[in-house]
């Protein structure tokens, strides 16, 4: 502040974002005000920046239009370069947002309009509007400020590695996805900015960056007109017009839009915006969230739904038309009803922090098919046990002998209520009695009780289908995973068809609902993406998408969903990882979810063996999958959920990420012991690709090598190895290298020790999850390292070996002379975090703190929501 440079003087810092730090100035030799955006200094060794940024200026610099900031020059200060443009004195269009009426939103979108047609008719694509790329001057003129993203036709792509091209919730589709953007992109940038001045919010409303994407994709924005109910309905379509999902669909120029909105400027100035006339919905019907609510008198038990909707309150007489006694197809509500059970504080859900041995939650609430009874899995003084809750009168009973309960489903009489454990399938009568095991299972995760009797469920971590008799006589695996993906759904009525997820993502955000018939293991796909699917009486599928629960009509005859699918309940918890969802549908018209968010979502952070957490700040929040920390602890390499997932590599001391360039998703990344090199599995393949990274951080010499397993497949040498116990092929042959023991699931999460003598692994040979060592490469077993359960193994330098069981952290020192053995593991941390595919956590080098995703929102655990009549988002 106060130097000279060329003839600017520096006299104020205006801001700092995107690609630069703006300073305004005054030009010395003009006489006149100036801004003056410097590339920071911490990015000035990139010539890759540089060149982006000489981009800028030449893109902006060869437009000159009133609602485009100009350009003076570019100038180089000190190695640092820096733009000359003119002073727009005036706020963002971001602080004026919230003071902006009707009138002047349309003048605003006018112009804006106007300046990106100027652009466009140049060639140029900005790829980057945003309000905090308008200005609105002190006269009200608007003006399109940092073309740093722009594109221009004919010139080199050079965007930042490591980053998406735009900014989150203003991306077009295309640019989500990675596609070719033209100055159609701008348009629907323009159209989320105009939507925002009219409905006072924003179109996609999701909390993280990937929910906002795949709703930018795929979810139609709610109409303006639910929130303004005045909005001429001519101007609401202008807006959805330039909101259409598929570019062919918009307006094709923004002169266009400019041409409609004045239009509506001077309709507008005969007949005033704010008028009183009622305009419909360009979908038609009336939204079910909007119509009548019931009240009534409060129940024991329950609590009012004041803070959900407007105020409501249940009574017991309620709940007692919703349930009549003695009626077997019970009549539904005609409205909507939401409202909260209260659970004790001596028994919450045990949502969260208490994760099994392999890793993740199961649904732990039901509801009976009648709609009156809920039971729920409770954190207990004895443990996991299940409660079950008479939603009549609100009462609350332990159900004895169902300790270690991880998933509750009832039967189809509601007489029973069917369990799953860690390793088996039991059931106990509702009314009172001994608990009953049916049958062993490997790693059960959900459960489905047939109108025939039968009970399905899953097992190795929802990888395979098995059935048991309701008496447990009979037991037998039905189908097990093949290309149609994982039984992450629910059985139909005629228990020949299930429902199951098509993975292409780690997030099942990303992935299709498909239908397998059980008897052929053919699939068809119903839904573009969700997960958790449930079929619920008498025609519907409810899934898990993106915080929301949402719901489709489906056809049983001809087994296929009919229309579009709809919300029926915003913040519920859900896992997108792992395609859990915390809900659950009776046959009467009832919802029940545990309120909350996508639990998945979680930003990278430190966290030390006394619980101190130290997040990366610099980091978003979003679905993250595996992270490896680099040798020296410099860099993290972390699998990104996207619609197409790929792996980032963030400097700690730049701060700052760099994508690793592929025309193929990629994730599971896994550094060389030297930090030169970097080895990622393809998706949804066996193949490894290995990049070797110069020491400027770039990408070469892609080499694609075919493996299989969860491993971490890099020699002391930096040699990449193949699963060991995998059978390979080849000139070897095709024997493994080391015999597999007979393990009922698997041998997972195989890692070689610093000094290449030791394998630890994770295997179920005992009957349960545990941590194992052999030698190498003789493959001589040495004994079992964890106790009560363990996985995910890590080794350091030193020789140290940590692993995980649940939410608890482990360590040991093996050493192998005079003999090979290891100490007594000792409880290094006990922590809550985002489990994630693959190895959810790294060891700094130092052994003294871990890196891992964890959560910065509370899950739920203390509450139950109900939802009546859910059907009537479809106008039912």
């Amino acid at each position: 502040i106060g130097q000279t440079i060329f003839q600017y003087k520096i006299l104020e810092k205006l801001g700092e974002g995107g690609m630069g730090v703006v300073y305004k100035a005054h030009d010395t030799k003009l006489d006149r005000p100036a801004a003056l955006k410097f590339l920071p200094l911490h990015l000035s060794a990139s010539e890759q920046d540089k060149a982006r940024f000489i981009q800028e200026a030449k893109t902006a610099s060869a437009m000159s239009h009133p609602n485009i900031c100009t350009i003076y020059s570019i100038d180089e200060h000190e190695g640092q370069l820096f733009i000359a443009m003119e002073f727009v004195d005036g706020v963002t269009l971001r602080e004026r947002q919230g003071s902006v009426n009707a009138r002047q939103a349309i003048e605003i979108g006018i112009q804006i309009a106007d300046g990106l047609a100027a652009a466009h008719e140049k060639g140029i694509v900005h790829r980057d509007i945003k309000p905090e790329n308008i200005m609105v001057r002190k006269d009200g003129i608007a003006q399109i400020m940092d073309f740093g993203l722009a594109k221009l036709s004919g010139a080199s792509r050079l965007t930042k590695a490591g980053s998406t091209v735009g900014t989150a919730g203003y991306m077009s589709p295309e640019q989500v996805q990675g596609l070719e953007t033209d100055q159609r992109t701008d348009i629907f940038s323009l159209g989320v900015i105009l939507y925002e001045l009219f409905a006072g919010r924003s179109p996609f409303t999701n909390a993280h960056e990937a929910a906002i994407n795949y709703e930018i994709v795929n979810v139609d924005p709610p109409p303006i007109s639910l929130v303004k109910p005045d909005i001429d309905a001519e101007l609401e379509a202008i807006v959805f017009d330039c909101l259409a999902k598929e570019p062919a669909e918009r307006f094709q120029t923004a002169a266009e839009v400019s041409r409609n909105l004045r239009r509506m400027k001077k309709a507008s100035s005969r007949t005033r915006l704010s008028g009183s006339r009622a305009v419909s919905s360009p979908y038609g019907g009336t939204p079910g969230h909007l119509r009548g609510q019931r009240t009534g008198r409060k129940i024991p038990g329950l609590t009012t739904g004041v803070a959900l909707i407007g105020g409501l309150l249940i009574g017991l007489g309620v709940m007692r038309w919703i349930l009549p006694t003695g009626a077997s197809d019970p009549a539904q509500p005609s409205t909507k009803i939401r409202a909260s059970i209260n659970l004790p504080p001596d028994a919450p859900l045990i949502l969260g922090y208490d994760l099994p041995t392999i890793g993740f939650n199961s649904p732990a609430i039901a509801v009976s098919p009648q709609g009156r009874w809920l039971s729920y899995v409770a954190k207990t003084a004895s443990g996991r046990m299940l409660y079950l809750v008479d939603i009549s009168n609100g009462t609350f009973r332990l159900l004895p002998g169902t300790e270690g309960a991880v998933h509750p489903f009832f039967s189809p009489d509601g007489e029973w209520i069917g369990f799953l454990t860690y390793n088996g399938v039991k059931k106990v009568p509702r009314r009172g009695g001994a608990a009953v095991s049916l049958c062993e299972a490997t790693s059960p995760v959900l459960a489905w009780w047939g109108r025939s009797g039968t009970i399905y469920f899953t097992e190795n971590q929802n990888s395979s289908l098995s059935r048991v008799s309701m008496d447990g006589s009979k037991r037998e695996t039905v189908l097990s995973t093949t290309s149609f993906g994982r039984f992450r759904g629910g059985m139909l009525p005629d228990e020949g068809h299930i429902l199951t997820v098509k993975p292409s993502s780690i997030s099942d955000d990303y992935n299709e609902i498909s239908l397998t018939d059980i008897g052929t293991g053919e699939t068809k796909t119903l839904i573009r993406s969700g997960y958790a699917p449930r079929y619920v009486h008498p025609g519907y599928i409810v899934f898990a998408h993106a915080g929301n629960l949402m719901a489709v009509r489906f056809d049983t005859t001809s087994r296929d969903v009919v229309g579009e699918p709809v919300t029926v309940a915003t913040g519920v918890t859900m896992e997108s990882l792992f395609g859990i969802l915390q809900a659950s549908a009776s046959d009467n018209g009832m919802l029940t979810f545990v309120p909350g968010s996508d639990i998945s979502v979680g930003k990278p952070a430190w966290v030390d063996h006394r619980g101190q957490i130290e997040y990366i700040d610099e980091m978003p929040e979003q679905v993250y999958g595996e992270l490896d920390l680099a040798p020296d602890d410099s860099r993290i390499a972390v699998h990104v959920a996207a619609v197409k997932d790929y792996v980032w590599i963030w400097d700690l001391r730049r701060a700052e990420g760099r994508r690793i360039p592929s025309p193929i998703a990629e994730g599971w990344p896994m550094w060389s012991p030297g930090g030169g090199r970097i080895a990622t599995r393809t998706s949804n393949s066996d193949s490894f690709v290995i990049h070797d990274i110069t020491p400027e951080g770039a990408f070469r010499n892609r080499v694609t090598m075919k493996s299989g397993g969860f491993f971490r497949g890099w020699k002391p040498d930096d040699e990449f190895f193949t699963n060991p116990f995998q059978k390979q092929s080849g000139p070897a042959g095709s024997d493994s290298l080391v015999s597999p023991p007979p393990p009922r699931f698997g041998v997972f999460f195989i890692t070689i020790s610093p000094d290449g003598r030791f394998l630890s692994y994770k295997s179920d040979e005992t009957g349960a999850e545990e941590v194992f060592l052999r030698s190498y490469p003789d493959g001589k077993v040495l004994g079992q390292v964890s106790t009560g359960g363990g996985t995910e193994p890590i080794w350091l330098p030193s020789g140290r070996l940590f692993y995980r069981n649940g939410h608890r952290w482990y360590s040991t020192r093996v050493t192998s002379t005079p003999e090979p053995k290891w100490d007594s593991p000792r409880l290094f941390l006990d922590t809550d975090f985002v489990d994630t595919p693959g190895w959810s956590y790294d060891v700094a080098s130092d052994g003294q703190r871990l890196l891992m995703v964890k959560r910065k929102k509370p899950i739920t655990s203390s509450r139950i929501d109900l939802l009546t009549n859910w059907s009537a988002a479809f106008g039912d």
